[in-house]
């Protein structure tokens, strides 16, 4: 509960009462509530802002109407009827007459006697569209149930051109300003009595789109609640809940009317009503002893409210039961902390570095895909649509292009296709099956402004304009990508017969949900970017590879029987095939081979297949095991060590490798970690490190695989510190420190701009683009003998032997045995050939730069880097002979 679902027992007491043999109707299923709400009020926002406020935005901007134009305009329109009103309730108070709105009512008739034709014209078409927007406002909350009609009519009675007048002192009730009450728990009016000031108004326009947000999100979180409240009559307890409406007990054909609008049918539910709590008092004119209800046990804790057509209802959990005190926690949000402002500081880097490796990362999305597809076939083994794996995946590729379709006119402002499927995935949109979108969608702080922002996009200048597009368009094809497979499970649960909250509910958790967060989540989440993403993959996993049998044990499922065996058998078949093909025992590199399903394609080239997470481990175990039969048996440490090793990294939540510092740093941080301890993600040096003894320049250090950007600033930087070709400046980074650290600020964009930087400057140049920096096909696509390959090999090489060497000296200045160690470790012995190749590689690579001093040829040049490159291939072949 902690990690995983903070609103988990929901869902518990629902099993339970299955359990006893009755069943959850549809309108009063909480756990799918729940599950769905995120993504309903994130659909229904979009919808709101796409098709209200966007048009508005265009028309603004067409007719060269500002933001304070309207905003004077919507006021001066309201003022008059405002001020009527403000003097009916403010007899008494002089300074309130006819300027209670804020404005004069005689300044408000100069500025109309004012107004030309044509402006009023413009204005006025500019508030109809805002008077919609009210009017759509209102009838969401009659809907929801949260106002009765009758009040909604009389607001419209009182105020014909109605617009919230919010000055510092807002309208809205508890928490201040919001409206939105404590988690799912609502109660009381949408708004509260305006009684009028002469402070200035602020904002109009944005605070009627906030008025919709809040109506929205409202309105859903009221869905939640209705559930449960009919729920609870339904499933009566009194010893662990029960429903209370003040009124029932004043009519009950009142209340058997309210069940019926809420789903409940059957006019004997109305007898699961239980009467509030009441307390004894003394009557002091009679002296008699008397009960009645207080109303202040209306807000403790251990009490869940509820709004039913428009009026306050509550259910009462037992405070003596652990589990219903942490079912009212969940629901009303009293137990999650409130993050500090060094939190939030730091959450939005979390944030930043999280957005740039996923939403906008090009590569990510194709990854993702691959990786969803497989995981989701599995997953839908634990499902009610475990045999239709075919089916599902026969409506991808359709979903795919119906979303796209959506995306794309909903991006340019046009109108959405008619397709099957573009129509689906609005649907499925609005039945909250798309996830973790809704903090894109709400604004980023509580009072920025929807339109003003919208409006100065609009007049952004071009370059702005375009580096917006791109973002969007990657963050468009990552949504694409993340749910074609949720949509396509959606349309075949409905083709089965499945309710639309049910398909939605079942493809929303296909995969995982990033709505769904434990208790602890939000915090850990702020320092570490992928958290609650990780433990929910986990878990997913876990519920499809194991269940309850009729003991009530956790047990391998069937379908979990035969996807860890198949995943062995895949590991076994890969292991073979690289065998087969001449590959080492590290080519390629562990961290490829172990999250991907490698290929050889012929020489040293392979194709790599991405495993979905988690799954990997299993595929996993099946190649470490052959591979150490077919070595003979050698080094079984090393074989169970990297078994341990990929089992715990599939299941880490803090992201990197065993539990080190650099696990426990957080993300923002991490990189600056990692290049300080000169070790990645995957523990792989970052860079050529320097020695203590005899320093040398960053940039002279620099390997051939580094960017070009970074090399030439790893040079100025040295010189601009004091640097020169011999010694080392203040500042005087490696190129691959540059890239590593570019890498983790920019992330899949910035990776994959340099790469293409590169891929064009080295088809100006004619020089080799190794496999790996070719955008997109360098993440499926590898030669282990390429010259790229064999350079990061030999620096690893060649830290491997640094390290040997420090544990060979120190050994002997302490006069111990080196025997065993080098038994252990065969390729120690080459330590001593290391650091003279080493010297060589330097050599040449001063003479390589001299060529290029001097504009030598590409022939030239070429023939010295195939020198360096057969001494480093040299090299790396003495290593791996003497550890076979």
């Amino acid at each position: 509960r902690n990690l995983v679902n903070k609103n988990i027992d929901t869902k518990r007491i629902q099993d339970a009462i299955k359990k006893e043999g009755k069943s959850i109707d549809d309108q009063f299923n909480v756990e799918q509530k729940e599950t769905l709400y995120h993504g309903k009020v994130a659909g229904k926002t979009k919808d709101f802002l796409l098709d209200e406020v966007m048009p508005i935005i265009n028309e603004m901007h067409s007719n060269k109407i500002t933001l304070e134009q309207i905003q004077e305009y919507l006021h001066m329109r309201h003022a008059k009827e405002r001020n009527d009103k403000m003097n009916e309730i403010n007899k008494g108070n002089a300074s309130l007459q006819d300027q209670g709105s804020g404005v004069h009512t005689d300044v408000a008739k100069k500025y109309f006697d004012n107004l030309s034709k044509e402006d009023k014209t413009k204005l006025d078409a500019i508030a109809k569209r805002i008077d919609n927007i009210i009017t759509g406002t209102q009838e969401i909350l009659i809907n929801s149930g949260a106002e009765e009609r009758s009040l909604i009519d009389t607001w419209r009675k009182t105020y014909q051109h109605y617009v919230p007048l919010f000055r510092e002192d807002d309208d809205f009730v508890s928490p201040p300003g919001t409206g939105l009450g404590q988690g799912f728990g609502i109660k009381g009016s949408f708004s509260k009595q305006a009684t009028g000031s002469t402070k200035k108004v602020s904002d109009i326009l944005a605070n009627v789109i906030a008025q919709r947000e809040r109506a929205i999100v409202r309105g859903e979180k009221i869905k939640v609640g209705q559930a449960l409240y009919g729920l609870v009559l339904k499933n009566p307890n009194p010893n662990f809940w029960f429903a209370y409406s003040p009124d029932a007990v004043k009519s009950k054909k009142a209340a058997i009317q309210e069940l019926d609008d809420l789903g409940i049918k059957d006019p004997e539910y109305v007898l699961n009503l239980i009467d509030a709590p009441r307390t004894p008092y003394v009557d002091k004119l009679t002296g008699q002893v008397g009960y009645r209800i207080n109303t202040a046990i209306l807000s403790q804790p251990n009490v869940f409210p509820v709004r039913i057509n428009g009026k306050d209802r509550y259910v009462f959990f037992s405070n003596k039961d652990p589990r219903a005190a942490h079912m009212v926690a969940a629901l009303r949000n009293m137990d999650v902390e409130t993050l500090h402002d060094f939190e939030n500081f730091i959450g939005k880097g979390t944030h930043w570095i999280a957005a740039v490796n996923t939403q906008y990362n090009p590569i990510f999305g194709v990854v993702n895909l691959l990786r969803d597809v497989k995981g989701a076939m599995y997953n839908l083994s634990s499902t009610e649509l475990k045999g239709h794996q075919k089916e599902v995946a026969s409506h991808i590729m359709s979903s795919m292009r119906g979303i796209a379709g959506v995306m794309a006119a909903e991006r340019n402002g046009t109108a959405r296709p008619n397709s099957e499927m573009a129509k689906m995935f609005i649907q499925f949109r609005e039945d909250g099956g798309q996830t973790g979108y809704r903090d894109m969608l709400m604004r980023r702080k509580e009072e920025e402004q929807l339109i003003s922002e919208g409006l100065r996009k609009l007049t952004d200048n071009r370059a702005k304009k375009m580096a917006l597009s791109v973002l969007n368009q990657l963050s468009d094809f990552n949504d694409i990508m993340e749910n074609s497979v949720r949509l396509a499970a959606y349309k075949t649960a409905l083709d089965n017969g499945m309710s639309r909250d049910q398909a939605a509910n079942l493809a929303k958790n296909l995969t995982v949900n990033f709505d769904r967060k434990g208790l602890l989540s939000r915090r850990i989440n702020t320092y570490f970017a992928f958290f609650n993403a990780a433990v929910q993959g986990s878990v997913r996993i876990y519920e499809t590879l194991f269940t309850k049998n009729s003991e009530g044990k956790t047990v391998i499922s069937p379908a979990g029987r035969k996807i860890m065996a198949g995943g062995v058998g895949i590991g076994v078949m890969q292991s073979v095939m690289m065998a087969a093909a001449g590959f080492a025992d590290d080519d390629p590199p562990e961290f490829i081979r172990e999250r991907n399903f490698v290929i050889p394609v012929g020489g040293k080239k392979y194709v790599s297949i991405p495993y979905p997470l988690g799954f990997h481990v299993f595929p996993g175990i099946g190649r470490v095991t052959t591979d150490f039969v077919l070595n003979g048996g050698k080094n079984p440490t090393k074989a169970l060590l990297n078994i341990a090793s990929t089992s715990i990294n599939a299941f880490n939540p803090l992201g990197g490798t065993g539990l080190g510092w650099q696990t426990i740093t957080p993300t923002v941080a991490k990189p600056f970690v990692q290049i300080g301890a000169n070790k990645d993600a995957f523990d792989r040096p970052i860079f050529r490190a320097d020695r203590a003894t005899k320093p040398t320049p960053g940039y002279s250090r620099s390997r051939e695989t580094a960017s070009s950007i970074s090399k030439f600033l790893a040079e100025t930087l040295n010189f601009m510190s004091g640097g020169t070709k011999y010694q080392k400046g203040l500042l005087s980074p490696t190129a691959d420190e540059i890239d590593y650290l570019a890498g983790q600020v920019t992330g899949g964009v910035g990776r994959e701009l340099a790469k293409t930087k590169d891929v064009v400057s080295n088809l100006i140049t004619g020089e080799e683009t190794p496999t790996y920096r070719i955008p997109l096909l360098g993440r499926f696509y590898g030669d282990v003998d390429s010259n790229a390959s064999q350079a990061n090999t030999f620096y690893n090489n060649v830290v491997k032997m640094s390290n040997f060497e420090q544990e060979i000296k120190g050994r002997q200045a302490h006069k111990e045995s080196t025997t065993n160690f080098m038994k252990d470790n065969p390729s120690a012995r080459l330590w001593q050939r290391a650091n003279s190749v080493e010297n060589q590689i330097t050599a040449l690579k001063k003479e390589r730069k001299e060529l290029y001093e001097k504009d030598a040829s590409k022939d030239q040049i070429k023939r010295k880097t195939d020198q360096i490159i057969s001494v480093m291939r040299n090299f790396n072949q003495q290593v791996s002979n003497a550890e076979k």
